[in-house]
């Protein structure tokens, strides 16, 4: 299956492949394929913040050769979904409304981490900050994201 590959291309595989494993786990032990696929985890948690780590790779480039924007943004908006989570009452969700990601440096290597916390969380609306910064501690990117708080559905709870 792998035949033909070069070494960085069955690495990719290989990394493919595991995140597919990974997100076949439930929430909140997995992100899903998407998240997965970046690599993040959350390495702190609390109420109402969270902090994720993750390595850049460069199968997470865009052309040009620096870490793709959707890539952050995608691990900020998680970030963001799992510290308004450990606020949320039993069976409530919420739904991304808009997250605006201000980019402030290009980063090729090494390791980020994202700094989340809740600002504000209504019972309709949340409002939450997230800090990424590179190994330096050198800020990389500024983003602020608003939520819709969902009541629980009838009959059904968020999955443990």
């Amino acid at each position: 299956m792998l035949e033909g590959l070069s070494p960085q291309e069955e690495e990719i595989a290989l990394h493919l492949m595991e995140a597919l494993i990974r997100s076949r786990e439930p929430s909140p032990r997995s992100m899903g394929l998407v998240g997965e696929l970046t690599g993040a985890r959350v390495i702190e948690e609390e109420l109402g913040r969270v902090v994720f780590r993750f390595d850049v790779q460069p199968w997470l480039y865009n052309p040009y050769g620096v870490l793709a924007g959707p890539v952050l943004y995608t691990v900020i908006d998680y970030s963001m979904g799992r510290a308004l989570r450990t606020l949320a009452q039993e069976g409530e969700l919420a739904a991304t409304i808009e997250l605006k990601t201000n980019y402030l440096k290009a980063v090729r290597e090494g390791s980020l981490t994202i700094r989340t916390s809740v600002l504000h969380k209504g019972s309709a609306i949340a409002v939450l900050e997230s800090l990424v910064t590179d190994d330096d501690g050198l800020l990389v990117a500024i983003a602020i994201g608003t939520f819709r708080v969902l009541p629980p559905a009838r009959g059904q709870l968020y999955a443990s």
